[in-house]
């Protein structure tokens, strides 16, 4: 366990020091992973509301008004992640 974490750390911290790209900040935009995919979303009184009772405080505190998932027509791991 301890070796896949110091791979992962050295990849990250590879990637991050060696990295050609720079990463450009969205203001108002954040990107997320969930443990499961969202099922149900809906618009209530302009904030997102899911299935997902923990989201739904997150986003009324911060009024999020919009939810997308990131990878369109994904499968897997890959639908777990939203802007």
């Amino acid at each position: 366990m301890k070796k896949v974490i110091y791979i992962t750390l050295l990849l990250i911290l590879n990637f991050s020091i060696f990295s050609q790209e720079s990463f450009t900040y969205v203001e108002d935009e954040i990107l997320i992973k969930v443990e499961k995919p969202f099922k149900d979303k809906n618009l209530k009184n302009g904030i997102i509301t899911t299935d997902q009772e923990w989201f739904n405080k997150h986003s009324t505190k911060y009024k999020c008004f919009e939810l997308e998932p990131i990878f369109l027509d994904s499968e897997g791991e890959m639908q777990k992640f939203y802007k």
